[in-house]
């Protein structure tokens, strides 16, 4: 795979993830997702996801489609092809958790 030079949309780009990760909100749901958000079970997860009245449920949603968005971009070739360690090791760490639980997180939960 050729490896392209990052462009300065690519620059916009990181920089506009930046600024987000420092909103106070994504900063706190960050630090819950890194510091106590430990699911040992597909079960424990979807306690928090599939429940809109659980405190946490905003909380997942924002960190996990923010980390979407970088996965996205850096898979893509932006910003060097970079996700921060940290990120890269939760993704795993949930795909463990689908691996070992049965569930198949491609297949519509609802029908």
């Amino acid at each position: 795979m050729e490896r392209m030079l990052a462009t300065p949309a690519d620059a916009e780009i990181v920089l506009r993830l930046y600024e987000l990760r420092t909103e106070t909100v994504m900063r706190q749901a960050r630090a819950w997702m890194t510091g106590e958000f430990w699911p040992a079970t597909a079960e424990e997860f979807f306690a928090v996801a599939e429940n809109p009245a659980d405190p946490h449920n905003a909380w997942l949603r924002q960190v996990l489609t923010y980390w979407e968005m970088a996965a996205r971009c850096a898979a893509r070739g932006g910003f060097g092809g970079a996700v921060c360690g940290l990120q890269r090791r939760r993704i795993f760490h949930a795909g463990q958790v689908f691996a070992h639980s049965g569930r198949d997180p491609e297949k519509n939960r609802d029908s």
